[in-house]
């Protein structure tokens, strides 16, 4: 009897061994699982890329489909046959799209990879610029290192052509910024301007922009406290945020004709200004885009207009329930993470570049 009691023993702890070896596997299984869903959910929130299809474009995100079934243009896939003529084929083919300044201001700072390399592959140095030169064969400003008043930026630096201005490039010291320039004036050839470009020139006083400038980054002119105008092209289609953030003279902006988006704080404390018309092409106003901007009281409804934010106008003399006068979308969370507003704001573009 003893031994068929041993027996049943080491039966039954076998069992229960096998019983433990099923969950710990089970368990193990789950939790690869998890790990690939969340990997898959880390993929489908980075920033979308290029494609090397020319005319073509890949969404990140599957759940987003518009009512012909095509992915918005200005969503695209990086591939590293991806050269700079199809990058530039596509944008014209296309007409820009919103978020643009995200992909350039990664080549410009040499965080994509064009044909398996490091975009920046020149660096060069004049009296009175820094600059880098590109795959593409044009230059980018770094910094202006003069000490012009009224500064006139050449459309050709050492032969190369100018198509890009970098970060903080007139700005001058971090904290004090530049109290000496008073006029700039950028050659029609350049298409971008990368962030805070101007930030804290407090004697800018005139700007004379590109014709064909898609894109002004975020704080582009943030604080420059003599600016009292800006005449923006008919090729510009964003503006960045906190672009003209405490522009407290501004008091008249001339918009071209094909605007797609203004960012948060873009007008934000602008205190003169009044009136504002705004192209019937602006799609999107972000949160707080003209937020404390007093004394304005006057600003059309584009017709084209999509999505504000509950907070665009706050702190302005604009209602925003009465210029909401069609269905427009009123975003109610602002305070969502950049992931999320990313592809938030993707969502509801989604289709505008068919």
């Amino acid at each position: 009897m003893n031994f068929i009691k041993k027996i049943r023993s080491i039966v039954i702890l076998i069992l229960i061994v096998s019983m433990l070896t099923s969950c710990s596997k089970a368990k193990s299984n789950d939790a690869e699982q998890s790990e690939t869903l969340n990997t898959s959910s880390v993929t489908s929130n980075e920033i979308p890329k290029f494609s090397s299809k020319s005319g073509t474009s890949v969404n990140s995100d599957s759940n987003i489909t518009s009512a012909n079934n095509k992915n918005p243009s200005f969503v695209y896939n990086i591939s590293s046959s991806y050269t700079w003529n199809d990058f530039i084929k596509e944008i014209k083919e296309n007409g820009g799209y919103p978020l643009y300044i995200q992909y350039i201001e990664k080549y410009i700072n040499g965080e994509l990879v064009v044909n398996g390399k490091n975009p920046k592959v020149t660096i060069g140095k004049t009296p009175d610029y820094e600059y880098s030169v590109y795959e593409n064969g044009k230059a980018c400003i770094n910094k202006y290192i003069g000490n012009e008043r009224n500064v006139v930026v050449p459309g050709k630096i050492s032969g190369y052509e100018v198509f890009a201005v970098n970060f903080n490039a007139f700005s001058g010291d971090s904290y004090f910024g530049n109290k000496t320039i008073e006029s700039i004036d950028f050659p029609d050839s350049v298409r971008f301007l990368i962030g805070n470009v101007c930030e804290k020139c407090y004697a800018l006083k005139k700007v004379k922009l590109p014709k064909d400038l898609i894109t002004i980054g975020n704080g582009c002119f943030n604080s420059c406290w003599s600016l009292t105008e800006i005449t923006l092209g008919n090729n510009l289609r964003e503006i960045g945020k906190a672009a003209f953030y405490w522009c407290k003279n501004l008091s008249q902006v001339n918009f071209g004709k094909n605007l797609v988006m203004i960012e948060t704080f873009s007008f934000a404390e602008c205190y003169k200004l009044k009136t504002m018309r705004l192209p019937d092409s602006v799609k999107y106003i972000g949160t707080e885009a003209f937020l404390y901007s007093e004394n304005l009281s006057d600003i059309n409804c584009p017709k084209s207009l999509e999505v504000v934010y509950i907070d665009s106008f706050e702190g302005t003399k604009i209602d925003i329930e009465e210029f909401n006068t069609k269905n427009i979308k009123v975003v109610e969370n602002t305070n969502l993470t950049d992931i999320n507003r990313t592809n938030y704001i993707k969502n509801i573009m989604y289709g505008f570049y068919q």
